[in-house]
């Protein structure tokens, strides 16, 4: 539907929309419309991609949206732009969601809640998390909820180093995941994203004894996943971190608390 179609547009309808770049990607688009759909309401989500988070402000208030969803590379710098932030999102320092009323703009983080739940029966296990930015924050903050002991890998040690400090945990470069001998791996860099092949580690690396967790849902098995399964791990796909995390979006965006079998049934 486009939004400059003569006799196209219900000016009733309320916007939301898929910010980030890329977010070519992203399955937000189809899933939120099936669901507005389903509960009979008169919504409709779009999808802007573009390096300028400015510009895409500046445009989600001229047309009046009344949430977003941020992935990839806004969910640290939108806050700035934020009127208030839950203290989840705060403890973070990321949000994935966005809730826009006149000039207010409530930022809220769900990714937290889509790894920690499927995590639930793995408290108190040791855990790496490779990666040190906003998803990783956010899975940091779900397994430290576990009562996990977590290191944080990244190829920018640096970059973990800092994450560490703020959470108080254990960093390192990606080359120190032997030595961390986890029980509990998730995955929170965008490698192993379509139409990339590569994966963040490599199948001798991995022990059949490991849960691992990738973040990444496209594809829905990454080659990280796929290394998994062939050596027996426990594989949880980033498909179930974002259903979780949607439905969660979901309700902060209608106020209705969709059935997780729901969301999934309607995936594309």
């Amino acid at each position: 539907m486009a939004l400059s179609a003569p006799g196209a547009w219900d000016p009733r309808t309320r916007l939301y929309a898929i910010v980030g770049n890329p977010a070519v990607q992203s399955k937000s688009p189809v899933l939120f419309n099936r669901l507005f759909a389903q509960y009979g309401l008169r919504c409709h989500y779009l999808r802007f991609q573009d390096p300028s988070l400015s510009r895409i402000l500046r445009l989600a208030d001229e047309l009046g949206l009344r949430g977003i969803s941020v992935t990839i590379p806004f969910k640290q710098t939108i806050i700035p732009a934020l009127t208030d932030i839950e203290d989840h999102g705060r403890a973070i320092g990321a949000v994935n969601t966005v809730v826009m009323c006149g000039t207010r703009k409530s930022g809220y983080n769900t990714d937290w809640l889509g790894i920690r739940d499927p995590l639930a029966d793995h408290s108190g296990e040791r855990a790496v998390v490779l990666g040190a930015g906003g998803a990783a924050a956010a899975a940091v903050y779900a397994l430290l909820s576990l009562n996990m002991e977590v290191t944080i890998l990244n190829r920018t040690v640096e970059t973990a180093r800092l994450l560490g400090e703020r959470f108080g945990c254990a960093a390192g470069p990606l080359a120190a995941f032997d030595q961390a001998a986890p029980d509990v791996v998730v995955n929170a860099t965008p490698v192993g994203m379509a139409p990339e092949s590569r994966s963040p580690l490599q199948k001798h690396q991995l022990r059949p004894s490991m849960t691992i967790f990738d973040l990444v849902y496209t594809p829905p098995e990454t080659p990280l996943l796929r290394f998994a399964r062939n050596t027996g791990c426990r594989t949880i796909p980033g498909t179930e971190m974002f259903v979780r995390q949607a439905a969660a979006q979901f309700r902060h965006f209608t106020g209705i608390a969709a059935p997780l079998d729901l969301v999934r049934s309607m995936m594309p």
